[in-house]
């Protein structure tokens, strides 16, 4: 294991990534998760959406949606499904998708660090949505951000 993938595993919430990344550059934040190895450290990311989903806020919903993260030319597919107020994230693609977000590395990993939303993610090309566009505020609502 190296120190890399104890910063990420040792992670708590959005507060603790964005204090790990705020000063490095995209190629740091890159060199930072490959060192620690990219599956991992996406595993522990999306483990801290499920810990910050907020039920209440997406009382009533549900929505299975589809992630797509490039790292070394490589897509690392996620998806995240809300029903009942649960919320629960696995890997691989689901069926039918209401939503699916792509992002290179380092702009998930300042998206999930709360340096940027969706709106500005997707207006400045950092995010391509596919699916309900206008689903993705309101996706991000249901998760609480530092």
């Amino acid at each position: 294991m190296t120190a890399g993938t104890d910063v990420f595993a040792g992670l708590h919430d959005q507060q603790d990534l964005a204090a790990l990344v705020r000063d490095l550059s995209d190629e740091e934040v890159t060199r930072l998760v490959e060192d620690a190895g990219v599956k991992a450290t996406l595993d522990r990311l999306f483990t801290l959406m499920v810990e910050a989903f907020d039920p209440e806020q997406a009382a009533g919903r549900s929505a299975a949606t589809q992630w797509e993260v490039s790292a070394g030319g490589e897509a690392h597919t996620y998806h995240v499904i809300i029903d009942a107020g649960t919320c629960r994230a696995g890997t691989g693609p689901v069926p039918s998708p209401r939503i699916t977000l792509a992002q290179g590395l380092s702009d998930f990993i300042r998206f999930m660090a709360g340096q940027t939303n969706a709106v500005t993610a997707f207006m400045t090309g950092k995010m391509k949505v596919t699916g309900d566009v206008m689903f993705g505020p309101t996706l991000e609502s249901f998760f609480r951000r530092s």
